[in-house]
Protein backbone atom coordinates (compact mmCIF):
# COMPACT_ATOMS: atom_id res chain seq x y z
CA UNK A 1 0.00 0.00 0.00
CA UNK A 2 1.38 3.38 -0.96
CA UNK A 3 1.58 6.30 1.19
CA UNK A 4 1.18 9.28 -0.09
CA UNK A 5 3.57 12.06 1.06
CA UNK A 6 2.20 15.74 2.28
CA UNK A 7 4.45 18.40 1.09
CA UNK A 8 5.94 19.21 3.99
CA UNK A 9 7.46 15.51 4.71
CA UNK A 10 8.53 15.97 1.15
CA UNK A 11 10.08 18.99 2.20
CA UNK A 12 11.63 17.38 5.26
CA UNK A 13 13.07 14.43 3.66
CA UNK A 14 14.47 16.03 0.95
CA UNK A 15 16.44 18.53 3.25
CA UNK A 16 17.92 15.63 5.11
CA UNK A 17 19.19 13.62 1.27
CA UNK A 18 20.48 16.94 1.02
CA UNK A 19 22.64 17.23 3.90
CA UNK A 20 23.79 13.59 3.20
CA UNK A 21 25.19 14.52 0.00
CA UNK A 22 26.50 17.83 1.54
CA UNK A 23 28.73 15.32 3.99
CA UNK A 24 29.84 13.13 1.00
CA UNK A 25 30.89 16.43 -0.49
CA UNK A 26 33.14 17.82 2.46
CA UNK A 27 36.86 18.79 1.56
CA UNK A 28 37.73 16.69 4.22
CA UNK A 29 35.74 13.49 3.61
CA UNK A 30 32.84 11.48 4.87
CA UNK A 31 32.87 11.86 8.53
CA UNK A 32 30.92 8.82 9.08
CA UNK A 33 31.32 5.19 7.04
CA UNK A 34 30.74 5.21 3.89
CA UNK A 35 29.85 1.38 3.48
CA UNK A 36 27.73 1.88 6.31
CA UNK A 37 26.01 4.56 4.60
CA UNK A 38 25.79 2.23 1.49
CA UNK A 39 23.91 -0.22 3.67
CA UNK A 40 21.55 2.29 5.28
CA UNK A 41 20.26 3.56 2.03
CA UNK A 42 19.79 0.47 0.32
CA UNK A 43 17.94 -1.01 3.34
CA UNK A 44 15.47 2.18 3.55
CA UNK A 45 15.16 1.95 -0.41
CA UNK A 46 13.90 -1.38 0.72
CA UNK A 47 11.51 -0.34 3.28
CA UNK A 48 13.62 -1.74 5.73
CA UNK A 49 13.29 1.11 8.57
CA UNK A 50 13.52 -1.46 11.18
CA UNK A 51 17.30 -2.27 12.74
CA UNK A 52 17.92 -5.77 12.95
CA UNK A 53 18.54 -6.82 16.19
CA UNK A 54 21.08 -9.71 17.55
CA UNK A 55 20.11 -11.17 21.28
CA UNK A 56 21.22 -14.24 22.64
CA UNK A 57 19.07 -16.91 23.70
CA UNK A 58 21.41 -19.13 25.02
CA UNK A 59 25.21 -20.02 25.48
CA UNK A 60 26.37 -23.62 25.11
CA UNK A 61 30.55 -23.96 26.05
CA UNK A 62 31.61 -27.29 23.93
CA UNK A 63 35.30 -26.64 25.87
CA UNK A 64 37.14 -24.38 27.31
CA UNK A 65 38.31 -22.57 23.88
CA UNK A 66 34.56 -23.40 22.06
CA UNK A 67 31.52 -20.97 22.89
CA UNK A 68 28.52 -21.34 20.62
CA UNK A 69 25.85 -18.35 20.94
CA UNK A 70 22.59 -19.00 19.82
CA UNK A 71 21.20 -16.13 18.59
CA UNK A 72 17.82 -14.96 16.94
CA UNK A 73 16.91 -11.66 15.38
CA UNK A 74 14.38 -9.16 16.16
CA UNK A 75 12.46 -9.58 12.72
CA UNK A 76 13.08 -11.44 9.50
CA UNK A 77 16.82 -11.69 8.48
CA UNK A 78 18.75 -12.21 5.12
CA UNK A 79 22.03 -14.08 5.63
CA UNK A 80 23.67 -10.91 4.74
CA UNK A 81 21.60 -9.10 7.29
CA UNK A 82 22.39 -11.75 9.83
CA UNK A 83 26.68 -11.40 9.09
CA UNK A 84 26.57 -7.92 9.05
CA UNK A 85 24.83 -7.59 12.46
CA UNK A 86 28.12 -9.65 13.88
CA UNK A 87 30.86 -7.77 15.63
CA UNK A 88 34.38 -6.58 13.87
CA UNK A 89 33.00 -7.91 10.57
CA UNK A 90 33.03 -6.18 7.52
CA UNK A 91 29.79 -3.99 6.21
CA UNK A 92 30.06 -4.29 2.49
CA UNK A 93 27.75 -6.70 0.33
CA UNK A 94 30.31 -8.82 -1.12
CA UNK A 95 29.85 -11.97 -0.24
CA UNK A 96 33.90 -12.90 -0.79
CA UNK A 97 34.37 -10.37 1.83
CA UNK A 98 31.93 -11.02 4.53
CA UNK A 99 32.95 -14.87 4.15
CA UNK A 100 36.28 -13.84 4.84
CA UNK A 101 35.89 -11.15 7.47
CA UNK A 102 33.54 -13.92 9.24
CA UNK A 103 36.20 -16.63 9.02
CA UNK A 104 39.07 -14.69 10.22
CA UNK A 105 37.12 -13.20 13.44
CA UNK A 106 36.51 -17.25 13.95
CA UNK A 107 32.38 -17.18 13.63
CA UNK A 108 32.50 -20.12 11.98
CA UNK A 109 31.00 -23.83 12.94
CA UNK A 110 32.40 -27.13 12.23
CA UNK A 111 30.31 -30.30 11.18
CA UNK A 112 31.09 -31.93 14.19
CA UNK A 113 30.43 -29.06 16.62
CA UNK A 114 26.46 -28.86 15.22
CA UNK A 115 26.63 -32.58 15.89
CA UNK A 116 27.90 -31.79 19.26
CA UNK A 117 24.53 -29.57 19.85
CA UNK A 118 22.00 -32.26 18.27
CA UNK A 119 23.48 -34.66 20.70
CA UNK A 120 22.89 -32.26 23.54
CA UNK A 121 19.55 -31.24 22.51
CA UNK A 122 18.40 -34.77 21.62
CA UNK A 123 19.59 -36.07 25.33
CA UNK A 124 17.27 -32.74 26.57
CA UNK A 125 20.14 -30.43 27.67
CA UNK A 126 19.65 -26.77 26.90
CA UNK A 127 20.91 -25.87 24.02
CA UNK A 128 18.47 -22.83 22.72
CA UNK A 129 18.36 -24.96 19.30
CA UNK A 130 15.03 -24.92 17.26
CA UNK A 131 13.27 -28.39 17.80
CA UNK A 132 10.13 -27.48 16.13
CA UNK A 133 10.42 -26.77 12.24
CA UNK A 134 12.58 -23.07 12.46
CA UNK A 135 15.80 -23.38 11.67
CA UNK A 136 18.91 -23.67 12.95
CA UNK A 137 21.72 -21.32 10.64
CA UNK A 138 25.46 -21.48 11.12
CA UNK A 139 28.48 -20.59 9.28
CA UNK A 140 30.89 -22.45 7.59
CA UNK A 141 34.60 -22.31 6.16
CA UNK A 142 34.70 -24.14 2.58
CA UNK A 143 38.63 -23.18 2.29
CA UNK A 144 37.68 -22.04 -0.80
CA UNK A 145 38.63 -18.43 -1.96
CA UNK A 146 35.88 -17.38 -4.19
CA UNK A 147 33.00 -18.58 -2.26
CA UNK A 148 34.79 -18.99 1.64
CA UNK A 149 31.61 -19.18 3.32
CA UNK A 150 28.75 -21.23 3.28
CA UNK A 151 25.58 -21.27 5.56
CA UNK A 152 24.60 -24.24 6.70
CA UNK A 153 21.28 -25.02 8.54
CA UNK A 154 19.39 -27.93 10.61
CA UNK A 155 15.77 -28.42 11.32
CA UNK A 156 13.83 -30.79 13.41
CA UNK A 157 10.76 -31.72 11.56
CA UNK A 158 8.45 -34.97 12.04
CA UNK A 159 10.59 -36.33 14.32
CA UNK A 160 14.07 -36.34 12.37
CA UNK A 161 16.79 -33.93 12.16
CA UNK A 162 17.50 -32.20 8.44
CA UNK A 163 20.10 -30.45 7.09
CA UNK A 164 21.33 -28.23 4.35
CA UNK A 165 23.15 -25.22 2.71
CA UNK A 166 22.91 -22.04 1.38
CA UNK A 167 25.01 -19.46 -0.61
CA UNK A 168 25.48 -16.72 1.59
CA UNK A 169 23.80 -14.78 -1.35
CA UNK A 170 21.33 -16.54 -0.92
CA UNK A 171 18.57 -13.45 -0.29
CA UNK A 172 15.20 -15.55 1.33
CA UNK A 173 13.84 -14.05 4.49
CA UNK A 174 14.28 -15.92 7.29
CA UNK A 175 11.90 -16.25 10.46
CA UNK A 176 12.71 -14.31 13.42
CA UNK A 177 12.20 -17.26 15.73
CA UNK A 178 14.97 -19.02 13.61
CA UNK A 179 18.36 -19.13 15.29
CA UNK A 180 21.74 -18.32 14.59
CA UNK A 181 24.94 -20.12 15.75
CA UNK A 182 27.76 -18.17 16.37
CA UNK A 183 31.24 -19.28 17.43
CA UNK A 184 33.10 -17.05 20.08
CA UNK A 185 31.06 -14.72 20.07
CA UNK A 186 31.95 -11.35 22.48
CA UNK A 187 27.98 -10.33 23.26
CA UNK A 188 30.16 -7.04 25.10
CA UNK A 189 30.51 -6.03 21.23
CA UNK A 190 26.72 -6.38 20.42
CA UNK A 191 24.81 -3.21 19.46
CA UNK A 192 22.18 -1.87 22.18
Amino acid sequence: MAIKVTGEQYYELDGQLTEIKRQLRQPNGYPFNPDRLKVALQDAIEGKFERLRLSVVATVSLSPTCTISVCMFSREWTFIEAVRSLPDVVRTGNTVELGNSVAANGYTLTSTLVESLINRAKRGEETGLQTDYYGNFFLVSTGNSENPVLVGDFDHVDGAWHSRTFHLSDDNLWDANSRFLVRNLDVSKLAT
